[in-house]
């Protein structure tokens, strides 16, 4: 999920994705991309961290979101090894409820 500013939805976000999680088969992670958000968007994603071993932190200087999707993208692929990748809005402009294997 790329963020900018997300400080009052990522945690509300990541708590209902955690939560559509845990009806599914898969092995299911959370990265999220922050441009370096001046709000404390990565500190509300730290504090996810700390609950949920499987929510990850990429940080980088603000290229805009297209950037952000490239960067997550690469880093899921090839640092976390994932099979799978979707994205999200950290607005809830995407319902998390829609997130089903």
């Amino acid at each position: 999920m790329p963020t900018f500013n997300e400080a009052a939805n990522i945690g509300r976000l990541v708590d209902a994705l955690q939560a559509q999680f845990a009806a599914m088969a898969h092995e299911m992670a959370i990265l999220v991309v922050d441009d370096e958000s001046p709000d404390g968007t990565a500190a509300v994603v730290e504090d996810c961290r700390r609950r949920f071993a499987n929510v990850q932190l990429l940080s980088g200087p603000r290229r805009g979101l297209g950037a952000a999707y490239i960067r997550g993208m690469r880093h899921a692929l090839d640092a976390m090894g994932a099979e799978v990748v979707f994205e999200l809005d950290a607005d809830f402009s995407h319902d998390p409820k829609t997130c089903r294997a």
